[in-house]
């Protein structure tokens, strides 16, 4: 899963109202506009920025709720496995001090 980075950014009122408000919430640590323009690029924000997006959520008085802003991202995730996928365990241990053939 993903976060839809343009639904977040829109949820705050645009690129350049969300970096008002993150200047009027932490003026000292707040993200320029060029900042929050490249997490929509990339598709991906820091997390010390998404806490500082929870934290100004709930100053503005709405909690922010991270599970409306997840995608499914299908190229990484299956859903289901192959006959190819599998696993063979081939287990080789002896019980009660037996040694396989041909160990010295």
């Amino acid at each position: 899963m993903q976060l839809d980075i343009d639904r977040l950014v829109a949820y705050f009122g645009g690129v350049n109202a969300l970096a008002e408000a993150l200047k009027q919430h932490d003026p000292e640590n707040a993200a320029t506009t060029a900042a929050i323009y490249k997490w929509r690029t990339r598709g991906s924000l820091p997390l010390a920025q998404l806490q500082k997006l929870t934290a100004l959520a709930e100053a503005q008085g709405r909690p922010l709720d991270l599970n409306a802003f997840l995608q499914k991202n299908e190229s990484l995730e299956r859903t289901e496995m192959t006959q190819t996928n599998r696993v063979i365990i081939f287990d080789t241990t002896m019980r009660d001090g037996e040694q396989s053939p041909g160990a010295s």
